[in-house]
């Protein structure tokens, strides 16, 4: 029930910002999900072995599946188009405290715009969820932006934004 009352919070905020929600399968072709997570996805994504030509492997977020979504059916949808997802994703890992291997993942995008208002959107979706939830007062919402990082790592003497992970 406790899982549910929160869904059902966290459906009802996105909504009131005009996203609606859309499922994707959990089985989607290796095709789709092959070399889209780096080497450690690579190795932590649940593949399968099916019965004739094609590869498959299970969900290991919403966003490959929304990607691959929206490339078949992009002409159908108004643009920005904004989606959210709840549902289980899998991890092929060891299980362990607070990692399980299948857990329940929430996503929201919106695609087809570069408007910084939907940066803005997202701020006030993570507060009106919390809120929601009950964390009044009780939360920071803390903004990062990748330039910002890259500016910083600049002025220090690293011009390679791709080396300013290793620091």
């Amino acid at each position: 029930r406790w899982r549910n009352w929160v869904i059902d919070q966290i459906h009802t905020s996105f909504q009131s910002f005009g996203f609606e929600p859309l499922e994707t399968p959990i089985i989607e072709t290796d095709r789709t999900l092959k070399g889209k997570y780096g080497q450690e996805g690579e190795m932590r994504r649940f593949k399968l072995s099916l019965k004739g030509p094609d590869e498959a492997g299970l969900r290991y977020d919403h966003t490959v599946p929304l990607a691959r979504f929206m490339a078949m059916k992009w002409s159908n949808f108004p643009m920005p188009y904004r989606r959210f997802a709840i549902g289980p994703v899998f991890r092929h890992e060891s299980v362990q405290a607070g990692r399980l291997r299948q857990f329940v993942q929430c996503d929201f995008d919106t695609v087809g715009s570069k408007s910084s208002v939907i940066d803005a959107e997202i701020v006030a979706m993570n507060f009106s969820v919390l809120t929601k939830l009950g964390f009044k007062n009780n939360f920071v919402i803390r903004i990062n932006d990748r330039r910002l990082l890259n500016t910083m790592a600049s002025a220090i003497g690293f011009s390679d934004p791709k080396n300013v992970l290793s620091l």
